[in-house]
């Protein structure tokens, strides 16, 4: 029965747990990702605003060194544009995106990078090489993706495992299906929770 009297409405409290202020998971998340020494991360394509926002504002958060992989010349452009300072920060140039994921997949091999960051390039570019069987970063453990949420009205932190991922791919299946835009916030989770990490052989 609904209630009748403003006294009654008065007793409803809001259902779920007491949430924290907004963003204090994601900030919980950067505290201890800036306990470990920040990760040399190779960000393939940042060629927007948002792709290379985000690995600056990592890089300045003291989470990650990037080395930026893509065209110098449109790198160059962007920050000028935003007004962000990559002086500091190494640029290897690739022609355009395939190139970009290709290179950046290949300085993991050798060592030079940590992490593998997804720029403004397409997911399926990026997968392609990261997945390749002869030059690609697969082992024998399977590929995941966890997806890090912050919800206002849930006391934790929620790690969504596989929900952009068909690990079991039919030809008629798009085996990656994740979003596009890389943020602040999904960089700065790479050193809590590192999407793209190498598997040791």
């Amino acid at each position: 029965m609904l209630p009748t009297k403003e006294t009654e409405l008065a007793t409803f409290a809001p259902i779920g747990p007491v949430s924290e202020p907004p963003r204090a998971k994601y900030e919980h998340l950067i505290v201890t990702a800036k306990e470990v020494p920040p990760a040399t991360t190779v960000v393939v394509h940042p060629c927007d605003e948002i792709s290379l926002r985000g690995a600056v504002d990592a890089a300045e958060a003291g989470i990650i060194k990037p080395v930026l992989v893509g065209p110098a010349v449109k790198i160059a452009n962007v920050a000028r544009q935003f007004d962000l300072n990559i002086a500091r920060y190494e640029i290897v140039d690739a022609p355009h995106s395939d190139a970009a994921a290709s290179l950046g997949v290949q300085l993991i091999h050798e060592g030079k990078g940590e992490l593998l960051m997804k720029g403004s390039l397409h997911t399926d570019e990026l997968m392609r090489e990261v997945t390749s069987a002869k030059t690609g970063l697969r082992t024998a453990r399977r590929i995941s993706h966890v997806f890090i949420m912050d919800v206002p009205t849930h006391a934790d932190t929620l790690f969504i495992t596989d929900a952009a991922i068909n690990i079991f791919s039919t030809p008629s299946a798009t085996s990656f299906r994740t979003p596009s835009i890389c943020t602040r916030e999904s960089a700065w989770a790479h050193r809590a929770s590192a999407s793209f990490r190498r598997s040791k052989r």
